[in-house]
């Protein structure tokens, strides 16, 4: 005979919250951000001061945006200025640049409200922190795809803003991993929107990243950083390894010919994250011991206040 269905409903797993905060604290450097600084250095690091200063009183157009004179602070120049490698004049132009696109553009304006569409499925979040003190970006690349690109887009920039307000003094970047585990060409945005991207975090969020880790690639993976690594500058492409949390994998991926062309400039293959995350700040799904599973109802105010304490 027919058996009854079940009335009851499944409940997500339970799971440790969300870390939104480093596990001890940090204390800078005395002389932070100007650690190391030559004195030639200095005297770039005070012309630039003044340049800044002079662009937000006469020389940009449009509305002031709230927190951009706090934005433009003494962490801001060094990060120019080694963007630019001490380059004076160039690092002068980039910060302009920078400071007129976030007042057109006004990312800081980018709403909870506005966003939470796109947060529920649980496709990017932050939790832990790298052995740095850097808040971890978590980007399950399967299931990032949006009926609206353009928000998705605004989404990723709202998530860097808001990791960036997670980062204790002293820190100023932040770490991403993408589990590109089941990104097939069906199930991702359009390219077009990465290249959008990418030129924006390039341009105006300069020395932010401090890695990113790609887990489980397959062969689609490849075929897209043949397309997207050629554009990526050198320094920030050094910074992305590679990743499987399913040992079966690895030496598979090492030995196949389109991993190693893929993987051409970057830090390469790694075994584990153990060298930069302490494995309780890692989830176990990703190779760690932290038992967390994204839960919106959990996440979504955990995110709001970790940002408006900070």
């Amino acid at each position: 005979m027919f058996s009854r269905k079940s009335t009851s409903t499944a409940q997500p797993p339970s799971s440790q919250p969300p870390i939104l905060s480093p596990p001890t604290a940090y204390n800078p450097p005395a002389d932070y951000p100007l650690t190391g600084f030559t004195a030639e250095q200095k005297a770039q690091f005070d012309t630039l001061t003044a340049h800044v200063a002079n662009l937000l009183q006469h020389e940009l157009t449009g509305v002031p945006l709230d927190g951009e004179i706090e934005w433009a602070n003494d962490e801001c120049v060094v990060r120019y200025l080694k963007a630019a490698k001490f380059d004076g004049e160039r690092a002068a132009a980039m910060i302009e640049k920078t400071l007129q696109w976030r007042r057109d553009y006004r990312p800081t304006e980018i709403s909870f409200d506005e966003m939470e569409p796109e947060a529920e499925n649980g496709k990017a979040f932050f939790n832990g922190f790298d052995r740095q003190h850097r808040p971890v970006f978590i980007l399950n690349s399967g299931i990032t795809y949006s009926k609206d690109p353009e928000r998705y887009n605004r989404y990723i920039l709202f998530n860097l803003e808001r990791g960036l307000a997670l980062c204790p003094r002293g820190v100023s970047q932040v770490c991403a991993i993408a589990n590109v585990d089941g990104v097939t060409m069906f199930n991702q945005n359009p390219m077009s929107g990465t290249f959008k991207l990418a030129d924006i975090f390039q341009n105006h969020y300069p020395e932010r990243l401090g890695w990113i880790c790609v887990m489980n690639p397959q062969w689609y993976i490849w075929v897209l950083s043949k397309v997207i690594l050629p554009f990526i500058d050198p320094v920030t492409k050094a910074k992305v390894n590679f990743c499987y949390t399913k040992s079966a994998k690895k030496s598979e991926a090492k030995l196949d010919e389109a991993a190693s062309e893929g993987t051409a400039g970057t830090g390469g293959w790694v075994e584990n994250l153990n060298h930069v995350m302490d494995p309780e700040q890692l989830t176990i799904a990703l190779g760690g011991n932290y038992d967390y599973t994204y839960d919106h109802k959990v996440y979504w105010p955990a995110l709001k206040k970790a940002v408006l304490k900070n």
